[in-house]
Formats: structure tokens, C-alpha cells, sequence
């Protein structure tokens, strides 16, 4: 059985793919992905063949590509990208947002209803 390292380098390896397809579809040179990010020519490199980034890089590529494309999040974070579309309208992207706070806010709900509960402040 994989194990959880195990299958968080081999998503990093895939999201280096996804990242050099993403560059790659805007038309951009490595050293023009660079001076329009503000990041050395080394850092998309290094972003795009082995992914050993920083979360702060690996944040500021996914906030260029949505802010220039309205690149998907499912697509370039998920495991099993293919299910997701590379691009979404900003529509989608706000329904997107809306469900996640949505479900936030139940799991928060769910949670403080168990501790509720445990404590016998909350009859079932």
C-alpha cells in the first residue's frame, strides 16, 4: 500500500507537469514566465521538473493562473485531474468558492453539535 508521502510526491511530480502545460499554453519562455511572475528563471525550472517548490511559490503560480486564465483548482491540485476541466468562467469559479465556505460552515456546525452532544449540553 502507498503510503501518504508516497502519494504526496507523486502528486508533486504531477502538478510540475501541469504547471509546465499551463506556461506552455500561454505561449511563454521559462525566462518570460519568470520576469512576468517576478521569479528567477531557476525557480520555474525547478517548478516545472521536479516541483520541489515552496507553498508560497506553489500559491503565487496557482494566483497568476487564476487571475490570467480562471484556471480550475480541482485540475491542477487533484490527484486525478482528468475528471476536471484545466479552465472554469468566473461563475463557476464563485459557485466554487460559495460551496467550499458552504461546507465549511456544516463541518464547523457538525462539529460543535458533537461537542455539544459529548458534553450533554444537546439531548439527541
Amino acid at each position: 500500500m502507498e503510503s501518504t508521502a508516497e502519494k504526496a510526491k507523486r502528486l508533486r511530480e504531477k502538478i510540475a507537469i501541469r504547471l509546465s502545460k499551463l506556461r506552455k499554453d500561454s505561449g511563454l519562455t521559462q525566462a518570460e514566465m519568470a520576469e512576468d511572475i517576478g521569479f528567477t528563471q531557476n525557480i520555474i525550472f525547478r517548478s516545472e521538473h521536479d516541483g520541489n517548490i515552496s507553498t508560497l511559490t506553489l500559491l503565487t503560480f496557482f494566483l497568476y493562473y487564476s487571475e490570467k486564465k480562471n484556471l480550475n483548482p480541482m485540475w491542477l491540485f487533484s490527484p486525478d485531474n482528468d475528471k476536471h476541466d484545466r479552465y472554469i468562467t468566473p461563475e463557476e469559479m464563485k459557485k466554487l468558492n460559495r460551496d467550499s465556505m458552504d461546507s465549511k460552515r456544516r463541518q464547523i456546525m457538525d462539529e460543535m453539535i458533537k461537542g455539544l452532544k459529548s458534553a450533554g449540553l444537546v439531548k439527541e
